[in-house]
């Protein structure tokens, strides 16, 4: 057997059986992981020997757990908790003169300041970044580890996965974003005070530096609760370095200097490492490239690593140096809360500027190279297919995995033009590069004469506006209140191949999940593009069958929808490849497979869904330039459609 080729997960089941390929099957465990509990072991103990001999305790009592409890995790981090656990017995014992005498010292403090049981089950993990991670399943585990802090190539932690995995930079936002959810969801479960539930929002949207500015009642709320204060903390860190706040969570003795030695040695490789992992959702930069060359700026301690330090608040014991977070908060002088949070915010924001002038930087000098997300995509279609009302079913097509996106960005204001420019449409040209495409339909409502909105495609299907009253035209673009919607009068996609659909978007509230565009089946929708409020995302879903007791695959975007901010969402379904992409203004951000296609023959719709046969997910909000193709549109034509040619 080719042990090389298997996962972790994999290689763990054949271990936990313990038949005959369960030694085989641990050494090649021990081949992958071991090495780096050396490398921790050594940042804990004062001697070679002393590290050699934790190392070998530490992966024996990891191994033990691993076989007895499947639900352990990602074997990487929890071997090197294994470490620290070891360490915590070595303290009571006269072993503790072969650690390092501020680590003792920490085991002392974390159990005399009631900070846990140093022998306990989950220690060193306690703290909420830690349980958050440790919800997860063990493959997002897996990649947001060793993409985040290990600084591990695409074919190494394709391997770890056991291959034919999304793209590992697909799969590292989605888990980023998954841990962040987890995260929110325990902090809100925990809180304790109506002021924390009262100001969670804001609490919120300041740790993810929507704004530097706060609402008059947060920062003596984050004086005094160090339950908000810790929040802010860990997400702000989340979005500025994921890696430092798991090495310091997961972690808490020895977390930094660990991932410090996990660095790329060339600054050349820290560059082509840098930044944009952790801020290519905030950024708009594709998030990763081809093996060892994603974004990740110079982290030693004169660089993101000392920028870090700085950003922690230069606490006693620091964050990042294995001190308590929020442990001094109680006893922070009046006001030094308050100018603490101002001086982070003001420090993180810098290190966000940073972070995009480096990914601007890179772009500009060609370090991202074909191979990346952005250039993974479908081959651009030849020629396209135009499709008319009455769609024929294409031959079947042999499937075959490829990667697929969700993206969400906003503008402040819808750009109005008389079509020019715009791919398929009337009098259009096909910008600079990219193939022509047949546009399906082309509703830019700067037509609407009383019920109807004219088709600026070749194929003219009219849409007609339904509701009582009509949705409203203003500025271009059509207002709708939740219970109205511009429908065509037959099919226009063909749901059963590939298709993409585009629209300019702006919400009016929160209130529930709305769909801005979909196309009628018998019973549900054929596809979606909507607002989905449980995930408070943007999505792209297509159901598996004409049922609403079918399953759906839905890509979700990685940040929330503003209200009241226009955005450009584009939707493709790639037949020959079952895959969904989500893009907003020009980016993809999420993949998602899809295997059941099924045509769905009904109106084509703007401003609902169909559940069970009737209307539902009513749009309170904004639309304008919507547009169907019949064929899978490539990134560089989905960018032209956002102006980001």
């Amino acid at each position: 057997m080719e042990w090389a080729q298997l996962s972790d997960a994999e290689l763990l089941s054949l271990v936990r059986e313990e038949g005959e390929s369960s030694p085989d099957a641990l050494r090649e465990l021990q081949r992958r992981h071991f090495q780096a509990v050396k490398a921790f072991a050594a940042v804990c103990t004062v001697g070679s020997s002393a590290a050699e001999e934790l190392a070998g305790n530490a992966w024996r009592r990891a191994t033990t757990a691993l076989r007895a409890d499947p639900g352990v995790g990602a074997v990487r981090p929890h071997a090197l908790c294994s470490v620290l656990r070891t360490t915590a017995d070595w303290a009571g014992t006269a072993k503790r003169e072969d650690l390092h005498e501020e680590l003792v010292s920490w085991i002392q403090s974390y159990v005399s300041e009631g900070r846990g049981d140093s022998s306990a089950d989950d220690f060193p993990r306690t703290s909420r970044a830690a349980r958050a991670f440790g919800s997860l399943p063990a493959h997002a585990q897996t990649v947001l580890w060793h993409y985040a802090v290990e600084y591990d190539g695409v074919a190494r932690i394709d391997q770890l996965l056991g291959g034919g995995t999304d793209e590992v930079s697909v799969l590292g936002r989605r888990a980023r974003r998954d841990f962040y959810n987890a995260y929110v969801r325990m902090h809100q479960d925990e809180m304790r005070e109506d002021e924390c539930r009262r100001l969670q929002r804001t609490v919120l949207a300041y740790a993810d530096q929507k704004s530097i500015e706060t609402a008059a009642d947060l920062l003596p709320h984050l004086e005094r609760c160090a339950h908000c204060s810790q929040a802010v903390d860990d997400l702000g860190l989340m979005h500025v370095h994921c890696g430092a706040l798991l090495a310091e969570a997961l972690l808490p003795w020895g977390g930094p200097e660990y991932a410090a030695s996990s660095l790329p040695s060339s600054a050349g490789a820290r560059a082509a490492h840098g930044s944009q992992d952790d801020t290519a959702a905030r950024t708009g930069a594709a998030g990763g490239a081809g093996d060892g060359e994603r974004i990740h700026g110079d982290q030693h301690a004169g660089g993101w690593r000392g920028l870090m330090l700085r950003w922690s608040g230069g606490r006693a014991g620091g964050r990042l140096l294995g001190g308590d977070p929020g442990a001094d908060d109680a006893d922070a002088r009046p006001g030094e809360e308050r100018r603490r949070h101002r001086t982070r915010r003001v420090v993180q924001s810098a290190a966000l500027v940073a972070a995009c002038s480096l990914v601007v930087a890179v772009a500009y000098t060609g370090a991202f190279r074909p191979g990346s997300p952005q250039s993974a995509e479908s081959p651009p279609a030849r020629g396209g297919s135009q499709v008319t009302a009455q769609p024929a079913r294409p031959s079947p097509t042999t499937a075959t995995a490829t990667a697929t996106a969700t993206v969400t960005a906003t503008e402040t204001a819808p750009p109005r033009g008389n079509g020019g420019g715009r791919p398929g449409g009337s009098g259009s040209e096909p910008p600079r590069g990219v193939p022509a495409v047949d546009t399906a339909l082309e509703w830019l409502f700067d037509t609407v004469q009383g019920a109807t909105t004219a088709d600026s495609s070749a194929n003219g299907i009219l849409g007609t506006l339904f509701g009582d009253p009509l949705p409203a035209l203003l500025n271009g673009a059509l207002q709708f209140n939740g219970s109205q919607d511009v429908s065509s009068e037959g099919g226009v996609l063909d749901t059963a191949s590939s298709f993409s659909v585009s629209v300019r978007v702006k919400l009016q509230d929160k209130g529930g999940s709305q769909t801005v565009v979909s196309q009628d089946g018998r019973a549900v929708s054929g596809f979606s593009l909507r607002y989905d409020a449980a995930e408070d995302r943007w999505a792209m879903a297509i159901r598996g069958d004409d049922s609403s007791e079918a399953g759906q695959s839905v890509a979700l975007s990685d940040s929330s929808p503003e209200v009241g901010s226009w955005t450009r969402l584009t939707g493709v379904y790639d037949d020959p490849g079952n895959v969904i992409r989500l893009y907003v203004d020009g980016r993809l951000e999420d993949t998602v497979r899809h295997g059941r296609d099924w045509r769905a023959d009904g109106a084509f719709t703007v401003g609902r869904g169909l559940l069970d046969g009737v209307p539902f997910q009513g749009l309170r909000g904004t639309v304008d330039e919507v547009r169907a193709f019949g064929s899978a549109l490539s990134g560089q034509q989905v960018r032209d459609l956002a102006g980001r040619s």
